[in-house]
């Protein structure tokens, strides 16, 4: 996650280019190159229309995208024939959409929901069927707290740009219900901080 000094990952008008300097988004594009996939949502793509690769800093991981409707731009960078894209959906979507997403050169994956969300622990058990044994999750404040509500994530790498945004409409790096109380809230073991040019990175274990 990458988010400004009070908790905001874009400005009330959506816009996140750019949260974290230079320097930072180097550094991610080495954590993907280390990773088998890099897991994103529908809302991302739509909004920041990402490549999701190394940029050159190493290999390309795989890249998946949730998406509960399949309504996905074809001409968006994560269909460009850089690096697999596989879209993972719920059960019983539309097959047009599907075909149309599939002719892009995506592969669409179905696996069990709830209510409008593939349920996080099936898309590591379809991600795991397929390889995948160390996923990147870079997505917005809703694929983050599902993640870390269903106890799925074992590290976190935060990036802390020394600026505030403000605003009750800007979205956070946490969405959802969020914990009843404190003592709820999962903590970081082992954690250090590092400069990375003008940001900061918050690096520790859940495990």
């Amino acid at each position: 996650m990458a988010q400004t000094l009070d908790g905001k990952i874009a400005s009330r008008t959506g816009v996140s280019r750019w949260i974290t300097g230079p320097k930072a988004r180097a550094w991610v594009h080495q954590l993907r190159a280390a990773s088998d996939a890099v897991l994103v949502g529908a809302e991302t793509v739509r909004r920041d229309n990402p490549f999701l690769t190394s940029h050159g800093l190493g290999p390309d991981p795989v890249r998946v995208v949730l998406s509960g409707t399949l309504d996905l731009p074809v001409r968006s960078h994560v269909f460009e024939p850089t690096a697999p894209t596989w879209i993972l959906t719920k059960t019983g979507t539309s097959p047009v959409r599907t075909r149309a997403l599939e002719k892009a050169g995506a592969l669409v994956v179905r696996v069990p929901g709830r209510g409008q969300e593939a349920d996080p622990h099936q898309v590591l058990l379809a991600l795991g069927r397929r390889g995948i044994t160390h996923l990147l999750v870079e997505g917005g404040g809703r694929v983050a707290a599902c993640f870390l509500s269903a106890g799925l994530v074992d590290e976190v790498y935060l990036f802390v740009a020394p600026s505030f945004l403000g605003g009750k409409e800007a979205p956070t790096a946490m969405e959802g219900r969020g914990e009843s109380r404190p003592s709820h809230a999962p903590r970081l073991k082992r954690a250090e901080i590092h400069r990375i040019g003008d940001d900061w990175l918050i690096h520790g274990f859940l495990l």
